[in-house]
């Protein structure tokens, strides 16, 4: 039973549940904590920001061989350079594909913005170039030209609208539209972070991404990638456009630029209604809600790692530039 601050409650069935965010100010009862503890849900506490400060989960069998696995993947560097091109060409895909779903955007609105045309024709030629990459450091540099060629395109939309954006940057955030992004990777984060711990990954061994002191869950970074432009760039686009976010806000200066507490709820709003909408799997005729395919991928990656077998990544289906 959520009781919430405006002294209504809800019943949610704790059996639909699969894991439990906690942001400061959410208390849970004593026997709510009894229940939890026996059963298979992840529970994160996170900071206002969304970082997060502690996971709990009940006691479930660990899979060994998994765990043997994905360990071995610092010595199966072929397996390893296989995992991450599909992770990149998902990403890179779904970049493409949302640059061209804002370009017939605008034109329905009488609006040209050929950038988003000539970004996409681009970010298809680094997606020829994945399988010819012979290390991740040169899968790592292809991703990243995308990644800088999207945003900058990005950056030529928000623009007409007046809005600053000069592509991403954080730590700090110049502006409000990079601040949204970071506090929805934050929310996907969690999200994915639960969806691999239940179905028995470790979190830590990465594929594309390393362990470092600002990622000690590479492994939920590299699931993140192909989820990134679906759940939180196109909802943080969309609060931007629709003045739910006060995006003309940017720093003059190196100070950060933070959402207030009535944007971070329009996000945390805007992401959970994303994940509740339907999309279409890319190899099959399926088609889920965003929150189910973020564990169908969790599943597939461990099946892919545990088997030595192909992934088929999630992306965003779309016409070709």
């Amino acid at each position: 039973m959520v009781k919430l601050p405006d002294g209504s409650k809800r019943a949610v069935p704790y059996r639909q549940l699969a894991g439990l965010v906690l942001y400061p100010g959410t208390h849970l009862t004593d026997p709510a904590k009894r229940m939890l503890a026996t059963s298979n849900i992840v529970i994160l506490r996170v900071k206002k920001t969304g970082e997060i400060v502690s996971i709990t989960h009940g006691y479930t069998k660990p899979n060994l061989n998994l765990f043997r696995q994905q360990l071995s993947l610092e010595t199966n560097p072929l397996l390893r350079l296989h995992l991450g091109q599909e992770i990149a060409y998902a990403k890179m895909r779904s970049q493409m594909g949302y640059l061209l779903l804002r370009e017939s955007f605008a034109r329905r609105r009488g609006r040209k913005i050929p950038q988003l045309i000539d970004a996409a024709r681009k970010i298809e030629a680094l997606i020829g170039k994945l399988p010819r990459a012979e290390s991740l450091n040169q899968l790592r540099g292809l991703e990243g030209q995308s990644s800088k060629i999207y945003f900058s395109a990005l950056g030529e939309v928000l623009r007409l609208y007046g809005i600053p954006f000069k592509g991403r940057k954080y730590r700090p955030a110049p502006d409000k539209v990079n601040a949204a992004l970071s506090f929805g990777y934050y929310m996907l984060h969690n999200y994915v972070l639960i969806a691999t711990t239940l179905v028995g990954l470790l979190p830590a061994p990465g594929i594309v991404h390393e362990d470092h002191t600002h990622n000690p869950y590479p492994l939920v970074y590299d699931l993140m990638e192909e989820l990134r432009v679906a759940v939180v760039d196109a909802t943080v686009i969309k609060l931007v456009l629709n003045n739910h976010i006060r995006a003309k806000q940017s720093s003059p200066s190196n100070h950060e630029v933070r959402l207030d507490d009535d944007e971070r709820k329009r996000v945390i709003e805007g992401i959970v209604e994303r994940l509740g909408e339907k999309f279409k799997d890319p190899h099959s005729e399926e088609t889920l809600p965003l929150q189910r395919i973020i564990h169908q991928q969790a599943s597939r990656l461990a099946r892919a790692i545990e088997k030595e077998s192909d992934y088929q990544p999630f992306y965003l289906l779309g016409r070709k530039p």
